[in-house]
C-alpha cells in the first residue's frame, strides 16, 4: 500500500531533511510550500523540498510521523531559488533547513520553543520554579538560566503534581499564502455542472473566496476551478494571510 509522504527541510543544524506522511484530510503540499510537523517534543514549521509516493511503512524502517498542518496553497519561492538552496546545502555540506530559510522571508520557517507556565497560583513558595514563574510564564531556557541550571527533573515533578504546564509555543505570528478565486466574468455561462456549482459559491462569498474554502466539502471541484480560470471566467491570485500558530501542550 503506498502512502503520501514529503521529504521536508527543517530550521534545525542537522545535516538531512526528514520523512512525513501526510494525512487525510490534508492535500499534499507541493515542493516549497511550508508545513508544520513533529520533531522530538517540538513543533517546527519547515518547507517542502519533495513529495514522495512510496509503500507503506517506508522510511529507514519505521512508521514516518504525521504533518500536523499544510500551510501554505502554493510554494513560498520560485523554482530557481528552491534549487539555489538546494545546491548551497549539497555543495557546502550546509544543514538544508538552514540554506531553505535564507530564501524564505523572515520568519518563514521556524521551531518552536518549550515555555513554563504555572497553573495554580495559590502554590506555596519555596520552589525556585514556582516563584520564577509566578509573574508569568517563561521559556524553558530563559527559567535554566534564572536558576543557573537545568530545571527539567523540577519541571517533571511540578507537572505530574499539577502545578506547572510546559507547552510548545511557536511565539510570533505567522503567515501563510493562500490562492483567492475572484469572478472575472459575470456573464460566463458554465459548461458543465461543475463550473455551475463553482460559480454560484463564489457568488455566494461575494465574488471573492479562498479556493480552499469554495471546494472544502467537494475537493472534486478543483478541476471546475481551475477550468474555470484558464476560460477567463474567474481569476486566482495569491495572497498572505495572517495567521497565529497557537500553542500546544507538551
Amino acid at each position: 500500500m503506498s502512502v503520501r509522504a514529503v521529504d521536508v527541510a527543517l530550521p534545525l543544524p542537522v545535516q538531512s531533511t526528514f520523512t512525513y506522511r501526510i494525512p487525510e484530510p490534508l492535500t499534499v503540499p507541493e515542493r516549497g510550500a511550508r508545513v508544520m510537523v513533529p520533531f522530538g517534543p517540538r513543533r517546527v514549521i519547515g518547507v517542502v523540498t519533495g513529495v514522495l509516493d512510496q509503500d507503506e511503512g517506508a522510511g529507514q524502517g519505521r512508521e514516518l510521523k504525521d504533518v500536523l498542518d499544510v500551510i501554505d496553497e502554493s510554494p513560498l519561492a520560485p523554482t530557481p531559488l528552491l534549487d539555489l538552496a538546494a545546491w548551497m546545502a549539497e555543495h557546502y555540506l550546509a544543514p538544508p533547513g538552514e540554506c531553505y530559510r535564507l530564501i524564505l522571508p523572515p520568519d518563514g520557517v521556524r521551531a518552536s520553543r518549550a515555555v513554563a507556565r504555572l497553573l495554580r497560583s495559590d502554590a506555596p513558595p519555596g520552589d525556585a520554579v514556582v516563584d520564577a514563574l509566578r509573574d508569568g510564564p517563561l521559556r524553558v531556557s530563559t527559567l535554566s538560566r534564572r536558576l543557573g541550571g537545568d530545571p527539567a527533573s523540577r519541571l517533571a515533578r511540578l507537572r505530574r503534581s499539577g502545578v506547572v504546564a510546559v507547552e510548545q509555543d511557536l511565539a510570533s505570528r505567522g503567515f501563510r499564502h493562500v490562492q483567492v478565486a475572484s469572478l472575472s466574468d459575470a456573464s460566463f455561462a458554465p459548461r458543465g455542472k461543475a463550473q455551475g456549482e463553482v460559480l454560484e459559491r463564489l457568488r455566494a462569498a461575494g465574488g471573492h473566496a479562498p479556493v480552499a474554502e469554495l471546494v472544502r466539502d467537494r475537493p472534486s471541484l478543483r478541476g471546475a476551478v481551475d477550468r474555470l480560470a484558464e476560460l477567463g471566467a474567474l481569476r486566482i491570485e495569491e495572497e498572505r494571510e495572517a495567521r497565529m500558530p497557537g500553542v500546544m501542550a507538551g
